[in-house]
């Protein structure tokens, strides 16, 4: 017995001793790994599913929050609230050495932040959080577990799936 790969149309070609060929397209291999008993052959055929990049895993988590949060009521505050404000606020104002992704730090961002609305960063910080708090505290266990995946390093398929596990259980009666 012999067998052949068509690349073309990826068909496995079994050829008996006594010239018998039996042709196995995509919609057969199982057929061909009961008839034949190799399933190493169908395996070795198969494209390997790409590894997703770091920043459609970043895409991915992002969009499992954003469902997640749009999932409660919110108020007109706590909309700036997410990302920065609440990385800032949870790092708290005193922090002058993490520098958050728009290049400043928790205690600059809140100072800038907090002058708009007369206070000072401190204020500010806890504004941010008790606005969050208001929104209800299963938002603020989604963002702070999003703030904790998304910047602990490289992004995996099982963290963003064990986030969005995270979020369907916070969200739930919502």
């Amino acid at each position: 017995m012999t067998i052949t790969f068509r690349t073309i149309d990826k068909t496995l070609i079994v050829t008996t001793d006594d010239g018998i060929a039996t042709e196995y397209g995509p919609d057969r291999y199982a057929q061909y790994i009961i008839d034949t008993g190799r399933a190493e052959d169908v395996l070795a055929i198969q494209e390997p599913i790409p590894e997703p990049t770091q920043d459609e895993l970043h895409t991915s988590i992002k969009n499992v929050r954003a469902a997640a949060l749009e999932k409660f009521p919110r108020n007109s505050g706590v909309s700036t609230v997410y990302e920065q404000n609440f990385q800032a606020a949870t790092l708290g104002a005193g922090d002058i050495t993490t520098i958050l992704r728009n290049g400043k730090t928790p205690a600059q961002h809140l100072t800038d932040f907090g002058v708009h609305l007369d206070m000072t960063a401190d204020q500010f910080a806890v504004y941010v959080l008790a606005e969050n708090l208001a929104a209800g505290q299963k938002m603020s266990e989604i963002e702070a577990q999003y703030l904790a995946v998304y910047y602990d390093g490289p992004l995996t398929e099982q963290s963003v799936r064990d986030y969005q596990a995270y979020c369907a259980l916070r969200t739930a009666g919502y």
